[in-house]
């Protein structure tokens, strides 16, 4: 390795990938995750004073975006999946509802048949007695 191989991947090693954003926006990030920061630190794996330092340098690690990006697809996907749930359960209980609704109606279709055929049975007893 030649002298300048050396150095330019010494300096290259010395120039850190970060992606500038600043603290509210992570602050943002975090909320339209629905992560506390300490939620944040556990699944990255690192300690709240490289957050802090991340911050005052308004410097991040480009993973922290990539995370913070799938936490907030997978906090929709989650909403999502309960919202379908709900409406679930919802037409379920309409379904049933409306069994027993129609159920309530076939019974008094027939009650309405038997109230029709007494009234028929009244009606030929009235005119034979007026006979």
């Amino acid at each position: 390795m030649t002298r300048d191989e050396f150095y330019s991947l010494k300096t290259a090693k010395k120039k850190k990938k970060t992606i500038e954003m600043s603290e509210e926006e992570f602050e943002l990030l975090l909320k339209e995750a629905g992560l506390t920061k300490k939620d944040f630190l556990n699944i990255v794996g690192c300690y709240e004073n490289n957050l802090y330092r991340w911050a005052r340098e308004k410097q991040y690690p480009p993973y922290i975006k990539t995370i913070l990006t799938w936490a907030i697809k997978a906090r929709k996907y989650e909403n999502q999946t309960h919202n379908i749930l709900e409406n679930t359960d919802e037409r379920q209980s309409e379904y049933e509802l409306y069994k027993s609704l129609k159920a309530q109606n076939t019974n008094l279709k027939e009650r309405i048949k038997e109230f029709k055929e007494l009234e028929k049975l009244y009606l030929e007893i009235l005119n034979d007695t007026k006979s």
